[in-house]
């Protein structure tokens, strides 16, 4: 049993390691425009620094090994070898009860941080389940995005509005697609950053004019699943010969205007006179469009149509289910334009879940942590009780000739289980409480002191323990009261 801990000890530290090299990258690799996230791969020539990493953990868990064992050597130089000899009562003064006692305490502190790994893993867990099941403010599991890269376009901006009608009109023609529309800058993370002033209103603190912009099309929050509030959407009337118009989020729309309606409102980019070059014609709900966990800015849509632009993606809207509308958008769109620079076409849903790679490790690596703490911790009860039975074998051949049960041997072990148990849950769930409470900013709609996913994994660690007992327990009913008294 101690050769496997060890080398059960020893994963976490290598997992750790590859957890490090597959770590995601999020600062550079988070475009102005185009919101890409990538994943470093394992680099094989960082296997010989990792071979360094696995023998340091080895070094320092032998150096761990080798001080605990000193502990029990100390004891045994204590005490005098004639007292040991004297009798076979003196010579077990090793396992006697304060022995037993203190294993009891130090497998009482395994069950507590194994209860602290298993919470933990609970807890990033239940982080990954809520993030999952956001409410985004659209839909977006019925939205497939395809991304254009014109970064090499050799056609001038003049050239796009028919090229884009062509495009959309061929994949409005695809069965199973109920709309399609425009975007400039792509969501998740478009981060586009603006400030408005509002006509007649200098007095808007600079502050409340900041939010985030994008250009999109007709039809773009039908096709998106944002619920129009009040006004309109966008639509044919709007060209670059009309009024310029503006559609503003909820949460925007009250920075500017408070609780009055922005529609019919003017805004501008800058101070008048340049602050009534945009009219108010829609207010629509709030969308996370920078990522799962961010609450939803303050966002301005600006119609393509009247300034056109090169689109970042184009949003298409399916019925059902979306997978096999894939390569049918891909082949309509090369056959309206060949040299079209299709570079992705993936789910919505899938783009926002890229964005929880860092959820998912935290959560894989806590799992296998806690899982693995939790076999460590059966296998130290299990062992444990099966010494207490083996040296207790007189005990209970006693016990079991003056008319015990079995029910009143299974008692006797699975009290001192449960006694184990409760000495170590009970520290456990405080230090599970206040890991949550450091790691608050990692974790999304669990708080301090969620006590759910918590209670499930004392649950498991209860059950877990109780099983490691079983058999020790059962050991115990067999044990035959003429044999054992004979062999003491």
């Amino acid at each position: 049993m101690p050769v496997l801990n060890s080398s059960v000890c020893l994963l976490p530290l290598h997992l750790f390691f590859l957890s490090i090299r597959t770590t995601p990258r999020t600062g550079q690799d988070r475009l102005f425009v185009r919101s890409r996230f990538r994943v470093t791969s394992i680099n094989p020539n960082h296997s010989e620094s990792g071979w360094a990493f696995f023998g340091f953990g080895g070094v320092m868990l032998m150096l761990v090994l080798i001080s605990i064992s000193v502990l029990p050597a100390l004891r045994i130089t204590r005490d005098s070898l004639a007292e040991h000899m004297t009798t076979r009562t003196r010579s077990s003064s090793l396992v006697g009860p304060r022995a037993r006692r203190w294993s009891s305490i130090l497998l009482a502190g395994q069950v507590s941080f194994s209860l602290l790994s298993l919470g933990t893993a609970a807890l990033f867990a239940q982080t990954l389940l809520n993030l999952s099941h956001a409410n985004l403010g659209m839909d977006r599991n019925h939205v497939i995005t395809v991304h254009l890269d014109f970064s090499n376009w050799s056609y001038s901006e003049g050239e796009l509005p028919g090229l884009y009608v062509r495009l959309l009109e061929r994949l409005k023609e695809i069965h199973g697609v109920q709309g399609a529309a425009l975007q400039m800058c792509a969501i998740p993370g478009c981060m586009w950053n603006t400030a408005l002033h509002v006509a007649g209103r200098p007095d808007v603190p600079e502050r409340q004019m900041h939010g985030e912009e994008n250009r999109v099309g007709a039809t773009y929050f039908h096709t998106m699943g944002i619920p129009l509030l009040e006004g309109r959407e966008f639509g044919a009337m709007d060209t670059t010969e009309s009024q310029r118009v503006v559609i503003l989020s909820r949460a925007f729309a009250q920075q500017l205007f408070g609780n009055d309606s922005p529609i019919g409102r003017r805004i501008g980019y800058g101070p008048a006179p340049h602050d009534a070059d945009y009219v108010v014609v829609g207010e629509v709900g709030d969308a996370r469009v920078d990522d799962l966990r961010s609450t939803p800015p303050p966002v301005a849509y600006f119609s393509i149509e009247q300034r056109p632009a090169f689109v970042g993606t184009i949003m298409v809207r399916g019925d059902g289910e979306n997978s096999g509308l894939f390569s049918e958008i891909r082949q309509s769109l090369l056959n309206i334009e060949p040299d079209l620079p299709v570079t992705a076409i993936l789910a919505l849903n899938a783009e926002y879940e890229e964005g929880l790679s860092r959820e998912m490790l935290l959560a894989r690596l806590t799992g296998v942590f806690g899982f693995l703490s939790l076999g460590l911790a059966a296998l130290g009860i299990y062992g444990l009780l099966s010494f207490m039975v083996t040296r207790r074998t007189a005990e209970i051949g006693i016990r079991v000739a003056v008319g015990a049960t079995p029910a009143d041997l299974y008692r006797l072990v699975l009290r001192q289980t449960l006694q184990i148990l409760v000495a170590g849950i009970l520290p456990g769930l405080l230090l599970t409480q206040a890991m949550s409470f450091v790691a608050r900013n990692l974790l999304y709609g669990t708080s301090a002191m969620s006590f759910g996913p918590v209670l499930i994994a004392t649950g498991v660690l209860i059950a877990v323990g109780i099983a490691a007992s079983l058999l020790p327990a059962v050991r115990a009913t067999r044990i035959d009261p003429i044999h054992a008294l004979r062999a003491d």
